[in-house]
């Protein structure tokens, strides 16, 4: 099932928790429309979801509002305008939800938005919930000074205008897991050999697994420093704000 069914699926799934739909009967209406194959795998994938989205429900019922009308955010900055949508925004709080783990990677989305929403002069909190070996897992991004917010939008729009132009190498896990070894006291030579040893490990799960990286770069040995730099200027402030429950 590709990203964006499961996040359509999922968010039916809350839906129906927050009208009693019974499960059996949410999983022959998905099926009916074809958002998934109807036999055994899909069914089995569509029952995981509504079990995910019952434990969510229980925990973020009393920030969700069903059939809460989205609403559009523009924002211009550096001459370059965002806009977001936003499906669960309150005066107090953005409340977003994933029937998977919050990983920083699954975390990007919600501090970009976070971001968007501060900068434009929303200083209110963004709620994160997920599931991680089935229990919920949850934490926030504590409201921002519009200011502050706009400093750390910057890199990220930096980014997007080079990538214009050159490529930008960004291999979110592999920078990820870079930094959480340098972290841990290891110079870059020997966190940079640890990573290439697991590159193309079928068993771990990697950049090196997707075509395109494999392609593009033998080993992460390839960073450069810049872009060593670059990552942690984008991934450190996400992981740093980012409060768990």
């Amino acid at each position: 099932m590709d990203p964006l069914t499961r996040f359509q699926i999922t968010e039916l799934a809350i839906q129906a928790q927050a009208t009693g739909t019974r499960k059996d009967l949410w999983v022959a209406q998905i099926l009916q429309q074809g958002l998934v194959p109807n036999f055994s795998l899909g069914k089995q994938a569509l029952n995981g979801i509504a079990d995910a989205a019952a434990l969510l429900f229980a925990e973020l019922q009393g920030f969700y509002q069903l059939d809460r009308h989205s609403v559009t955010h523009q924002h211009t900055l550096d001459g370059l305008t965002l806009q977001g949508r936003f499906d669960q925004l309150s005066p107090q709080h953005y409340l977003t939800y994933r029937a998977g783990d919050l990983t920083p990677k699954h975390l990007l989305q919600s501090w970009l938005a976070h971001l968007l929403l501060a900068s434009s002069g929303r200083e209110i909190k963004t709620l994160t919930y997920g599931i991680r070996r089935g229990q919920v897992v949850s934490g926030h991004f504590e409201p921002m000074r519009q200011a502050r917010a706009d400093d750390l939008l910057r890199p990220y729009l930096q980014a997007f205008s080079r990538g214009n132009s050159e490529l930008l190498v960004f291999p979110f896990e592999t920078c990820r897991a870079l930094l959480e070894q340098l972290d841990k006291g290891l110079l870059i030579p020997d966190a940079l050999r640890r990573l290439d040893q697991t590159w193309l490990d079928p068993q771990a799960i990697t950049d090196g697994q997707d075509p395109y990286w494999s392609r593009l770069m033998d080993a992460p040995s390839a960073l450069r420093q810049s872009q060593i730099d670059q990552a942690r200027t984008l991934l450190t402030p996400l992981t740093d704000a980012w409060i768990a429950s």
